[in-house]
């Protein structure tokens, strides 16, 4: 029970926190007088793998609230000032991330859950791998440069190259293969190469190549140029593991999650475009949802009870639930306005 706070006690104490008065606040922030006005200034290393990902030591690995782990709600206490709100969602790997729905069980994680079993033999263990590999990945089959299956009566000429058919992320493992074992491998979308260490001696591992910073990385340059564009007043906060955080104001917080699901779009479009297809289908065109919420937490709708904060959220500290909006919410609460409203003195914090 207390196994997290005794681990993380001493990283959290060692934060470096900047406080201010409210006359030095900024004049969109709105003064709290019950409260300190402070900062926390995260200590993070960008690009600090060999995937071009973040390190941090407390913020980026914090556990989410458990009921039965104290000090586990310390990430959701940072909260937005007065008058902020936050986002949460995340990015995919196939189209049950996507679209999948964690509290209706749909999502790949509780996917992959169901299938669990631990009661089954070692035979029938093998058995139900084989067939979510083939489901996924498919089956090898000789093919040629651009993957589709040639038969066995080019194999002379070709060689021994083989690909995967016939699953639903068989293009996938294919560009991933092409990549990993190529003799420079680069991300397939902004052609970035990877540490010398990695690159290919000998057949080479599907695991070693990484599109998802690209992914990141398109969709930061995206949001940033359409709040520029739209006159949508925020910033990039940080991104966690699969997790994009914004500051945005208040009253434009719709029309950033708008230009958020757009950037959606214009990313995937990108990374489809660059794979070689040609369209794209509307269930991965939009995050299934973009959820504002007013403090970091993994989802709007947890009250984040644990040990050490047994009222949860709402009661133990006023902070009201956020919300979760599809494209077709965002939609019906802009209703076609893309203009620029005047801005006000508010500000929220978005998190996909």
């Amino acid at each position: 029970m207390i196994s997290y706070w005794k681990n993380a006690r001493d990283r959290i104490m060692g934060q470096m926190v900047v406080c201010s008065t409210s006359d030095e606040l900024p004049g969109t922030v709105e003064a709290d007088e019950r409260t300190d006005n402070g900062v926390i200034l995260p200590r993070i290393i960008p690009a600090g793998t060999v995937t071009r990902r973040g390190v941090e030591t407390t913020w980026l690995t914090a556990s989410n609230a458990y009921k039965d782990r104290v000090g586990s709600e310390l990430k959701c206490m940072i909260q937005a000032p007065k008058g902020y709100h936050g986002m949460h969602g995340c990015t995919a790997f196939g189209w049950m991330t996507l679209q999948g729905n964690k509290a209706a069980g749909t999502d790949m994680h509780s996917r992959i859950a169901q299938s669990f079993n631990h009661r089954l033999s070692s035979q029938e263990a093998a058995s139900k791998a084989k067939m979510m590999y083939a489901q996924t990945k498919g089956v090898r089959v000789h093919g040629g440069e651009c993957g589709e299956n040639v038969g066995r009566q080019n194999v002379r000429v070709q060689g021994a190259h083989k690909v995967w058919s016939g699953g639903s992320e068989s293009h996938m493992f294919n560009k991933l293969e092409e990549i990993a074992n190529s003799k420079v491998p680069r991300t397939p979308v902004l052609g970035c190469c990877i540490s010398r260490a990695l690159e290919p001696a000998r057949p080479a591992s599907t695991g070693r190549a990484s599109s998802a910073v690209d992914y990141l990385h398109l969709m930061l340059v995206t949001m940033r140029w359409l709040m520029e564009d739209f006159a949508i007043r925020g910033r990039f906060a940080v991104s966690i593991h699969d997790e994009v955080r914004f500051l945005v104001a208040s009253e434009d917080r719709y029309r950033a999650t708008l230009a958020l699901q757009v950037t959606n779009l214009f990313t995937r479009s990108f990374f489809a475009w660059r794979l070689g297809m040609r369209d794209l289908p509307q269930s991965v065109a939009f995050f299934s949802s973009v959820e504002v919420d007013t403090c970091f937490e993994k989802r709007w709708t947890w009250t984040c009870v644990t040990p050490s904060n047994p009222q949860g959220l709402k009661e133990g500290y006023g902070i009201p639930p956020g919300e979760a909006l599809d494209i077709y919410a965002v939609l019906e609460r802009q209703k076609g306005a893309a203009c620029p409203p005047r801005l006000s003195q508010a500000y929220i914090m978005f998190h996909v």
